[in-house]
C-alpha cells in the first residue's frame, strides 16, 4: 500500500512539475525576441528538443493515465507489520 501511495504523489508531483515546465516554456518564448541571435538559436533547439512542435506548440504533455487507487478493493483491514516480536525490549545504546 505504500508503495501504491508513492507512485501517486509521484504522479501528482509530475502533473505539477509539468505546468512549471509550460510556464517557463511561455516565457522563454515571450523574450525569444529580446535576444541575440545567438542566444536565440540555442533557445529554440532547446525549445525544440522539449516539443518537436514549436514554434506551433508550445507546452509539453507528459501523457500517463491516472492510476487508480482502491484501497478497499485491495485490503480490507490493515497489514500487522509485527515488530515488536524481533524485539521485546529497545537496544540500548
Amino acid at each position: 500500500m505504500k508503495l501504491m501511495e508513492e507512485i501517486m504523489e509521484f504522479q501528482q508531483e509530475i502533473k505539477m512539475k509539468q505546468k512549471w515546465i509550460n510556464t517557463r516554456m511561455q516565457m522563454l518564448h515571450k523574450i525569444l525576441p529580446k535576444q541575440n541571435k545567438h542566444t536565440a538559436i540555442i533557445v529554440e533547439d532547446f525549445m525544440q528538443q522539449l516539443q518537436p512542435e514549436y514554434p506551433e506548440k508550445i507546452s509539453v504533455t507528459y501523457s500517463n493515465p491516472a492510476i487508480p487507487l482502491r484501497q478497499a478493493d485491495v485490503l480490507s483491514e490493515a497489514i500487522p507489520l509485527n515488530q515488536a516480536d524481533v524485539f521485546d525490549a529497545p537496544i540500548k545504546m
